[in-house]
C-alpha cells in the first residue's frame, strides 16, 4: 500500500516538474484582497470548503497519504545523507533517535526495536539481532554495499570489541549477518518476513 501511494506522489512530482506552460495562456486568479471586495460588494461571505472528517473514507486516504508522505521525506532525507557516505550513529548517547534512523533505513516491515535492543523480523518469527553477551551496542554504521543496505554494528563489554555486519536485499527480503568474534567468524544467511 505504501508503495502504490509513493510511486502516485512520485509520478504526480514528476509530472508536475516536466508540465510546461505558455505565458498567454495563464490565467490569473484574483488575489485575497480582491476576494473579499467580491465578498462585501456581494454582501455574503464565499463558501468555504469544509476539510473532510477524519473518520471519513477520504480523510483516513488524506491521513495516510500524510503519513506516507512524512515517510517519503524522511527516507529521501536519510538517503540524500548517504549519498555523501556512510552514516555513523551514536546509540551510546542517542539510542531511540539511532534505532529510528536504523528502521527508516531498512524498513518498519523488516526491522523491529524496543529501548535496548533491534532486531530483523526473518521467517517463522525468528528475530535476528546482536548477541547481548558481547556487550553494549555503542555505535553503528549503515550504508549501501553494492544491491544491499549494511549496517555495521560494534559493541564492546571491557576490552572487547565484537564487530557484526548485516547486509540485507529488501527486493530480494534475503539478510546476511557476519558475526566477528575475537578472531572468529560467522556467517549466517536469512530470508526476511517484511513486505
Amino acid at each position: 500500500m505504501k508503495t502504490i501511494i509513493f510511486l502516485l506522489i512520485f509520478l504526480f512530482f514528476c509530472a508536475c516538474s516536466s508540465y510546461e506552460t505558455k505565458e498567454s495562456k495563464i490565467e490569473k486568479l484574483p488575489v485575497a484582497s480582491e476576494l473579499k471586495k467580491a465578498e462585501n460588494n456581494n454582501g455574503q461571505p464565499l463558501p468555504k470548503e469544509n476539510p473532510p472528517s477524519p473518520a471519513s473514507p477520504m480523510g483516513l486516504a488524506v491521513q495516510s497519504m500524510k503519513k506516507a508522505q512524512d515517510d517519503m521525506s524522511q527516507t529521501i532525507k536519510l538517503l540524500e545523507e548517504l549519498r555523501r557516505g556512510d552514516q555513523i550513529l551514536d546509540f551510546r548517547n542517542n539510542r531511540t533517535s539511532a534505532f529510528q534512523t536504523l528502521q527508516t533505513f531498512f524498513g518498519v516491515s523488516f526491522l523491529g526495536y524496543d529501548e535496548h535492543r533491534f532486531w530483523f523480523l526473518a521467517q517463522n518469527d525468528q528475530k535476528v539481532g546482536l548477541y547481548e553477551d558481547d556487550g553494549f551496542l555503542e555505535k553503528g554504521t549503515i550504508g549501501l554495499f553494492m544491491s544491499f543496505k549494511r549496517f555495521i554494528a560494534v559493541q564492546r563489554k571491557g576490552q572487547k570489541t565484537t564487530e557484526t555486519e548485516f547486509y540485507v536485499d529488501t527486493t530480494k527480503k534475503d539478510l546476511m549477518v557476519h558475526r566477528y568474534r575475537n578472531q572468529n567468524t560467522t556467517n549466517e544467511n536469512y530470508v526476511l518476513s517484511g513486505k
